[in-house]
């Protein structure tokens, strides 16, 4: 192994066509915009309010309307360039805070409040993207407006009919590459990072298994042995003791015993930052220190937002500590060698990496570009 000397500094890591090696293009890659992605939680998120959403090195204006409907454009007015989302919300358009020119959700100019010259101003246009509202978030389809309509949003049966599962939301904005996020969530042998909360004991891992854009891994592992779980689940729900994570591309889900599951949307902003909504569901509770006695619905949910700051979301702060240091790691040592044992960690890279290949070859070279400016 070759030693660097003290005081040399590598470049920035290299884009997917520079990469030499798998570890490299994983790093490098991003996600296939077309698929639903979530943007933003749909409650908090006021009537004739804009926000700016980042994807792959595009910024996005997402408002809603007075109605109470959702548009997203391209955060780019076309007259001198100025981002929208500086703007505000005026009943179904969007006004650049410049001019005053007002935007539909189709991108299109459809006011100007000033002379026009002459000029026919719905030549004036940006682009514009799919928006939908469903299990309380708001998606954005990021690619060609017409695969939106034949693409499904992923399916959180969970969370569908009259009563829901309890369950909570977390996110968060890591300064980290998605993948090393995936990473993360496939490989249980962290168990030492989570030595004192104890989330998930003694893993072992059962198969890997790889087929079309998904790739299931199951672990034989004890869920939720820390001492404040115990008091809320009943041991027999989860007699089997495995737990089956998918990476059903680009989301990953993760279930146990049919009885805890979660669901993470990746939101990749470029290749140092990505945004995460994570979903934790709960098919119920059992009434502390008790057997067979279970909570209300109602109660369970309430008991949800309790825990979730004293419980959950600690757990996952430190798996967000952990992939924000790797990616400082990354970007000091991208050419170093690295001891990767764990196969589902390769086989979740080589999914990424294989996907956004595809994704790039049909982009063609005009989209097919490093998503974020170096540093």
């Amino acid at each position: 192994m070759r030693r660097r000397p003290f005081g040399q500094k590598l470049p920035s890591p290299p884009t997917f066509e520079e990469s030499r090696n798998d570890r490299q293009r994983v790093r490098a890659a991003g996600l296939d915009p077309n698929h639903w992605y979530i943007a933003a939680k749909a409650s908090g998120f006021k009537p004739g309010e804009v926000r700016q959403i980042r994807f792959w090195g595009r910024n996005v204006a997402l408002f809603r309307r007075a109605d109470g409907t959702f548009a997203a454009i391209e955060d780019r007015c076309a007259h001198r360039g100025l981002a929208l989302s500086a703007g505000c919300v005026d009943g179904d358009k969007l006004v650049c805070a410049y001019h005053g020119w007002g935007y539909d959700s189709s991108g299109c100019v459809a006011k100007i409040p000033h002379e026009t010259f002459g000029h026919d101003t719905l030549n004036f246009r940006v682009e514009h993207f799919a928006v939908r509202e469903r299990y309380g978030f708001v998606w954005v389809f990021f690619g060609d407006p017409e695969k939106a309509a034949t693409t499904d949003l992923p399916a959180l049966p969970e969370l569908d009919g009259p009563r829901p599962w309890p369950h909570s939301v977390i996110e968060y904005r890591l300064h980290a590459h998605h993948s090393m996020v995936n990473d993360n969530v496939s490989d249980y042998t962290h168990e030492y990072l989570h030595r004192k909360l104890r989330p998930f004991q003694d893993p072992h891992l059962l198969g890997v298994d790889s087929e079309g854009d998904k790739v299931v891994v199951r672990y034989r592992t004890k869920i939720g042995a820390g001492k404040a779980m115990e008091l809320f689940i009943r041991r027999t729900d989860l007699a089997t003791g495995t737990i089956t994570l998918t990476y059903d591309y680009p989301y990953n889900r993760s279930d146990a015993d049919g009885f805890i599951k979660h669901f993470i949307c990746p939101l990749p902003e470029d290749e140092r930052t990505t945004r995460i909504f994570v979903i934790v569901m709960y098919k119920g509770f059992r009434v502390p220190f008790t057997r067979e006695s279970w909570l209300p619905r109602r109660v369970a949910g309430a008991m949800v937002a309790a825990a979730t700051p004293l419980v959950v979301k600690p757990v996952f702060d430190e798996d967000a500590v952990a992939v924000q240091l790797e990616q400082e790691a990354w970007e000091d040592h991208w050419d170093a060698p690295i001891a990767e044992l764990n196969p589902q960690v390769k086989a979740f890279q080589d999914l990424t990496i294989r996907k956004w290949a595809s994704y790039l070859a049909s982009a063609g070279p005009v989209r097919a570009t490093r998503g974020a400016a170096r540093s």
